[in-house]
């Protein structure tokens, strides 16, 4: 049982920081960015900066709360699937919520990005 609950703060700590994380894009008042590796646009490539940064935020705050509740199940499945499926399904559930953020992101630049 313990296990279990070690997990579950770890898993919260986890996602709390990409909780964090979103709340401080949704204030910034310069234009925010993924950690895609990509420059950040500048004020005037952007049609709202206030919009572009609360909406990345908000998207950051949704996979923080996804990782947590995901890193938090993972152990609780494994107990009653077999081993390696649980581990597929684990790996392939961290892709999609990647997957998701970046195909919000991609959004978001069609949405917010004066050509």
């Amino acid at each position: 049982m313990a296990e279990y609950i070690i997990n579950i703060v770890l898993s919260v700590l986890v996602g709390l920081i990409f909780v964090i994380i979103g709340i401080r894009q949704c204030k910034s008042k310069t234009p925010v960015v993924m950690n895609t590796g990509e420059k950040p646009l500048k004020p005037e490539q952007l049609r709202d900066v206030g919009a572009w940064n609360k909406m990345h935020g908000k998207a950051c705050i949704m996979f923080g709360i996804a990782v947590a509740f995901t890193e938090a199940v993972f152990p609780i499945v494994i107990n009653y699937r077999d081993v390696v499926f649980s581990s597929v399904l684990f790996i392939m559930m961290f892709a999609l919520e990647i997957m998701g953020l970046i195909a919000n992101h991609k959004r978001l630049e069609r949405l917010y990005r004066i050509k």
